[in-house]
């Protein structure tokens, strides 16, 4: 019956969205999320709902970053619903949860691959590019990423280009900077099993940047 499976399909939209936004915890809607997408896969709309929901209310960065190659490489193989902008946006995706996670070099160099002009989407690129910046400038190279302020500031998103002309203004506070780096090495040490060696750099983190939870979390 067409008509049940229609009003299936936007009660499981409208559960996502109710447990996305007013019901955690966020379990319930990466299921719910994670069962749209296996329902229609033609439906890039999924898979980047499913990057957000990882990336932004569940930290999730490298589940993230992981959904988002699915969706390129769905593009890679020809299908014709991942094309253009719904490539782009899954780039963002990808180089957004590969910022998150520290990922400084790997991150900027999948934003930089986001077309410049998208005449459908322009947030998207102004966005890449801000992000990108902000790759930079957390690598500990301010001057490389004024330049690509400039950039995302002149592609004609208005929210985009207030944020951009803000770090132009302001640079990233130096405490930050160091500390970031210092819990990136220290997050990788992690991975690898190697607990005890990263502790000494969750306190340089700690020391570096105080607002950093997560290094207080691990020197506690």
């Amino acid at each position: 019956d067409p008509a049940k499976l229609l009003d299936h399909f936007v009660a499981r939209i409208q559960l996502f969205e109710i447990y996305s936004y007013w019901e955690p915890p966020p379990d319930r809607a990466l299921r719910e999320i994670q069962l749209l997408r296996k329902r229609y896969p033609d439906w890039p709309l999924w898979g980047l709902k499913l990057t957000e929901q990882l990336r932004d209310r569940m930290g999730l960065y490298p589940e993230a970053a992981r959904v988002a190659r699915e969706l390129l490489e769905t593009g890679d193989r020809g299908h014709a619903n991942y094309a253009g902008a719904s490539v782009a946006m899954a780039r963002l995706a990808l180089g957004e949860a590969l910022l998150l996670d520290l990922r400084f070099g790997e991150a900027r160099r999948e934003l930089l691959l986001v077309p410049e002009r998208l005449p459908e989407a322009p947030w998207v690129a102004a966005r890449a590019r801000l992000l990108a910046g902000r790759s930079l400038e957390l690598s500990g190279d301010r001057q490389a990423a004024k330049l690509v302020y400039r950039q995302a500031a002149g592609l004609g998103d208005r929210e985009v280009a207030r944020r951009a002309e803000s770090l132009l203004r302001q640079p990233i506070p130096a405490g930050e900077v160091a500390g970031s780096q210092l819990v990136a090495r220290a997050r990788r040490l992690e991975e690898a099993g190697r607990s005890q060696e990263a502790l000494e750099l969750w306190r340089q983190a700690r020391v570096a940047w105080p607002e950093s939870r997560e290094a207080a979390l691990h020197v506690a």
